[in-house]
């Protein structure tokens, strides 16, 4: 099943991207990002480069409280419509997702799409059992 990412760049800056270099061929990374923090430590982005996740970046442009949480959801609600089948996830320690998520459990879920929220790729990594435990452990 392909899995979609969507991550907050702005609440977690890079500290969620760990674990990134685990994702496959079936991930797609939409790291979303604005003027706030528009930067990327050297070994995140070598990371980046290495993924065979296919990693998109969305700047957003808008200044305003939850700007970027609102386009991100904007461009979730696309996703599901556009795929309509696959593991939707949001990685942000933003409590606010949760009524989005919830709202995508109770009228979208079904055995063929999922939702849930992380606030690392590390953990969606050990909820799939993608790779080795131990080794994420010392990463």
């Amino acid at each position: 099943m392909n899995r979609y990412i969507f991550y907050d760049k702005e609440n977690l800056h890079d500290n969620g991207l760990v674990g990134l270099e685990y994702l496959t061929t079936k991930d797609t990374l939409i790291i979303f990002y604005s003027d706030k923090v528009k930067s990327l430590l050297i070994t995140t982005y070598q990371k980046l480069k290495e993924s065979k996740a296919n990693v998109i970046f969305i700047r957003t442009t808008s200044e305003g409280q939850n700007a970027l949480d609102f386009q991100l959801t904007c461009l979730l609600g696309v996703y599901i419509e556009k795929y309509q089948a696959g593991e939707f996830s949001i990685v942000s320690k933003d409590k606010g997702f949760r009524f989005t998520l919830n709202f995508c459990k109770e009228y979208l879920s079904n055995d063929n799409i999922s939702f849930d929220q992380y606030s690392s790729i590390k953990e969606i990594v050990y909820e799939d059992k993608l790779t080795n435990v131990k080794q994420l452990k010392n990463a």
